[in-house]
């Protein structure tokens, strides 16, 4: 009925706005460790300041983006790579989230109008705005899903 093309439309929104934001489709696997150190440098590119990936064995990964964009000296610290952000990014689609997140701070950083209440304030769009992402890119897996469930039955 018209809440399933409510539901389509909706969840196809949060991929493009995703993709807007990021510059790349959102990805379920966890990061990667950084070859050059747990601290990144955003790209400018078209007004946004983007999250730079990881080359890895040839293919393009996003790195590991859970926590503060900076090197902790502390284990009990979540910055990228820390054991905390490490368990955070075992979570599928977590990452990807917080690469989102980060292209946001980025931004909010670079216009001087970072701080506690805008990086915690912006997590929870960014959180629905990621899932809602994944469940676009994903979505044609539901079909096969449903259908191996009937017939297993």
């Amino acid at each position: 009925g018209s809440e399933d093309w409510v539901t389509v439309a909706g969840i196809g929104l949060t991929g493009e706005a995703y993709r807007y934001w990021v510059g790349r489709e959102p990805d379920l696997r966890p990061g990667v460790d950084r070859p050059e150190g747990a601290k990144f440098f955003p790209i400018p590119e078209d007004g946004f300041f983007r999250v730079p990936t990881v080359i890895l064995e040839g293919a393009v990964r996003e790195g590991k983006n859970i926590g503060f964009n900076d090197v902790c000296l502390s284990s009990f610290s979540i910055c990228h790579g820390t054991p905390i952000s490490n368990a955070l990014n075992a979570v599928p689609g977590f990452n990807s989230f917080a690469t989102l997140h980060d292209t946001w701070m980025n931004w909010l950083e670079e216009n001087k109008i970072a701080n506690v209440a805008t990086n915690i304030g912006s997590m929870p769009p960014a959180l629905m705005l990621n899932y809602g992402s994944l469940a676009d890119q994903y979505y044609w897996l539901k079909p096969t899903i449903d259908q191996s469930w009937e017939n297993d039955r």
